[in-house]
């Protein structure tokens, strides 16, 4: 997508600014992947989830929720990630571009649910 806006930019009032941040939820295979350059970069995954993790690069953080737990085969799938979702969109809405607030607020907010969060 960041190759198509540049490829495009004079389609865009400012090309820099159109993709505020990548939420990568369950990801696999991090050790091989990257958060692109230029946007801030999150991901999330469970603990009890093996075919995730949070090893990703260059992100802004990486959290590991404790909910679903002991349940592998909801662990993985991505609409059992609706609490995560919406507290880390609450998170970014509130922050003003502060990370760390970002960060703490989403901690937060999960803590509220009873989910523990843990920050890479």
């Amino acid at each position: 997508m960041l190759k198509l806006i540049k490829e495009n930019s004079s389609l865009f009032a400012d090309s820099n600014n159109v993709i505020d941040f990548v939420l990568n939820l369950a990801p696999h295979q991090l050790n091989s992947l990257t958060s692109p350059d230029g946007v801030d970069g999150y991901s999330i995954d469970r603990t009890w989830d093996m075919l995730s993790g949070d090893d990703m690069g260059n992100l802004n953080a990486a959290f590991k929720s404790s909910s679903e737990k002991g349940n592998l085969g909801e662990s993985h799938r991505i609409k059992s990630f609706q609490k995560e979702l919406g507290a880390f969109l609450d998170a970014f809405n509130g922050s003003g571009g502060n990370n760390d607030k970002l960060i703490n607020s989403f901690i937060d907010k999960m803590k509220s649910y009873g989910i523990k969060v843990t920050v890479q």
